[in-house]
């Protein structure tokens, strides 16, 4: 009779085991990933530019997006001002404060 007991015991236990409900891991959309991965990559050492050359917000207020211009890495607060520079970078390039020349 003990052995019984313990069997059915041991099953149970076992049984609601494999059944709890596993968390579900919350997925990150694209733009979360690729926020995650800029905070995270981007060494503001690496960066030619003192401010955003759309907004001139300094860069050391936080970096959302980069780009390479003639070789350099440029560094943006939004991902709106990156698409502003990107349409005329000769017009706003003065503007960045560069750290070299």
């Amino acid at each position: 009779m003990k052995k019984i007991l313990s069997i059915i015991i041991i099953a149970a236990v076992w049984f609601s085991a494999c059944n709890s409900p596993v968390k579900e891991e919350k997925k990150m959309s694209e733009k979360e990933v690729k926020d995650t991965l800029t905070e995270h990559t981007v060494n503001p050492g690496l960066l030619v530019n003192k401010k955003d050359p759309v907004c001139e917000m300094p860069i050391s207020a936080g970096i959302s997006d980069t780009t390479i211009y003639k070789g350099n890495i440029l560094g943006f607060c939004s991902p709106e001002c990156k698409a502003e520079f990107m349409k005329k970078p000769a017009d706003y390039i003065a503007r960045a404060e560069l750290k070299i020349k």
